[in-house]
């Protein structure tokens, strides 16, 4: 009876750990419009819990192309669904395109949320529309 419980036990475990991770490309506009990515820049991708507090170790970059387009290569191209907190990673300096909002989306403070489904997923994040 007892080997039965166990048997039953994992069975249940294996069956809840089959969730299919999510592929993220998307690209960063303003107002809709590309916008001026200045040299080395990235975009952080940090896992939230239900109190959208960071979850510290489950963060993920994703490199951004001169033309505002990333797509997640690291950890094999894929993460677990969830919601995440996203924030601007670049040395550059200015108050114009991404620069302008590097502090506005700073880690662990940035106000810009996404939600990561399992499969493809293809965002574009409006820096000034963080909410919509």
């Amino acid at each position: 009876m007892r080997l039965r419980l166990i048997t039953a036990a994992a069975a249940f475990v294996a069956a809840g750990c089959g969730t299919t991770p999510g592929s993220l490309k998307g690209r960063v506009v303003e107002n809709g419009q590309p916008t001026e990515i200045p040299g080395q820049a990235a975009l952080m991708f940090t896992q939230v819990g239900p109190n959208e507090k960071a979850e510290l170790g489950r963060s993920y970059t994703a490199n951004l192309d001169k033309d505002g387009t990333f797509e997640m290569v690291a950890s094999g191209g894929q993460l677990p669904p969830g919601r995440y907190m996203v924030s601007i990673e670049t040395p550059a300096k200015g108050k114009s395109g991404l620069a302008k909002y590097k502090d506005q989306y700073k880690y662990p403070a940035s106000p810009l949320r996404v939600d990561v489904a399992a499969g493809p997923n293809d965002l574009t994040i409006d820096l000034a529309k963080p909410g919509g």
